[in-house]
């Protein structure tokens, strides 16, 4: 199994990847200015992808007339597992679970077992 990288080489990679600017440089270029290989930056681009979430996800709007929780104003599907549900009463929590869920680390293989 794949040993998870130390976090703070996860950081490392995140924030040296953020700097590339493709309208400036080539792989290549950035790579030699940097000191790392290009077979590394793709490979560290592939893996700190997986753990961002995508800018855009599909959003159902339901007629309140036909919602079987009125109770609730939303409710954020993730994947086929799970979802979230947001009481009217509290909508700033939808902007707080946003930001919470954007920052989180995805589980590792072990954790997701548990």
């Amino acid at each position: 199994m794949a040993r998870q990288a130390d976090p703070k080489v996860r950081m490392w990679w995140r924030e040296l990847l953020d700097c590339f600017d493709p309208e400036r440089h080539t792989v290549a270029e950035f790579c030699l200015a940097q000191g790392i290989s290009a077979a590394s930056f793709y490979k560290w681009r592939k893996r700190l992808q997986a753990d961002r979430v995508p800018a855009i996800v599909p959003v159902e709007i339901v007629d309140r007339r036909d919602a079987r929780e009125p109770e609730h104003c939303a409710v954020i599907q993730i994947g086929d597992h799970a979802e979230v549900r947001i009481d009217a009463h509290y909508p700033q929590l939808a902007t707080q679970i946003v930001v919470a869920l954007a920052s989180a680390q995805p589980a590792s293989a072990e954790q997701q077992e548990a």
